[in-house]
C-alpha cells in the first residue's frame, strides 16, 4: 500500500467531481458519504455493462436522496448498445468540463492508469482548447487529484 495524503474529500470546493472506473470507486462512496457540507458532486463512473453498475446503484441513489450526491454519470464499455468509456463521457460534457476547470472545481480521479491517462488527455485537450493552459497547471493548483493502479 501507498499513502496519497492528498487524495481526500476537500473541505472547501465549489463543485467536485469525481471520475473511477471498476472498483476506483469505492474510495469515492466514502468520500460522498462524509459530505457533511452538501458541497455539490457530480460522479462519472465506467463498467463493463450495466450489471456491474447494480452492485452501486441503490446506495448512489440514497447518496442522491441524501443530497451528498447530485448526479451519476455512466459508461459501459461492454454494453451491447451505446458502449462507451469514461473519457468518452467527459468528451460529451465538454461544456461542463470547461466550466468546472474555470469555476476552479476539485476534479478526483480513481482506478486504472490506463483510464486516468485517456481522462487526463481529454481534460488537457479541453483546457489548452478553451482556456489556453496545460492540465498539469490545475494539477500544480491542487485541484486535479488522483490515486490511479
Amino acid at each position: 500500500f501507498k499513502e496519497n495524503p492528498s487524495f481526500h474529500f476537500p473541505e472547501k470546493a465549489r463543485h467536485v467531481v469525481l471520475i473511477a472506473n471498476g472498483t476506483g470507486i469505492a474510495p469515492f462512496l466514502g468520500m460522498i458519504e462524509n459530505n457533511k457540507q452538501k458541497i455539490p458532486v457530480t460522479l462519472y463512473w465506467g463498467g463493463q455493462n450495466e450489471d456491474s453498475f447494480d452492485l452501486y446503484r441503490s446506495r448512489l441513489h440514497q447518496l442522491i436522496k441524501k443530497r451528498n450526491l447530485d448526479q451519476v454519470k455512466t459508461a459501459f464499455s461492454r454494453a451491447e448498445k451505446d458502449s462507451g468509456y469514461v473519457q468518452d463521457l467527459l468528451r460529451s460534457d465538454e461544456q461542463f468540463m470547461l466550466s468546472s476547470l474555470e469555476d476552479r472545481c476539485v476534479i478526483m480521479i480513481c482506478g486504472s492508469l490506463n483510464m486516468q491517462r485517456e481522462v487526463e488527455a481529454v481534460l488537457n485537450m479541453i483546457s489548452e482548447r478553451h482556456l489556453n493552459k496545460p492540465l498539469e497547471y490545475f494539477k500544480e493548483c491542487n485541484l486535479i487529484r488522483s490515486d490511479c493502479y
